[in-house]
């Protein structure tokens, strides 16, 4: 197991409960947990995980994964950009479909509009 937590100048050990790369912040400018022993450490994710269960941190989760999802929209933008600079496109890809007269039947290929 990877060990996901520190310890602090002062000896506490601090973590954060993660969504993709994003630490969620569970009280106002605060992103870390704080406990004073590995044991409080134990207690404390078992907490977090009463309350993923609970459903108590879904505000917190879908304000993160809103965050990620327009880091995604502004890179893929930034990346469309950059092709259109170089005078490339994006070319959408729809199924086609055709007909195999030897078999008679139908199979799905793609094709570049």
């Amino acid at each position: 197991m990877k060990q996901w937590w520190w310890k602090a100048s002062d000896g506490k050990l601090l973590f954060t409960v993660q969504y993709g790369t994003k630490a969620l912040e569970l009280a106002k400018g605060k992103p870390a947990i704080e406990v004073t022993s590995m044991q409080d450490l134990v207690s404390a994710l078992q907490s977090v995980r009463a309350a993923v269960e609970a459903g108590e941190l879904d505000g917190h989760i879908e304000t993160a994964s809103a965050s990620l999802g327009q880091a995604f929209k502004r890179k893929a933008a930034r990346t469309g950009a950059a092709l259109a600079d170089r005078g490339l496109c994006v070319v959408r890809r729809a199924p086609v479909r055709a007909f195999n007269a030897d078999r008679g039947s139908q199979r799905t290929g793609l094709r570049a509009r």
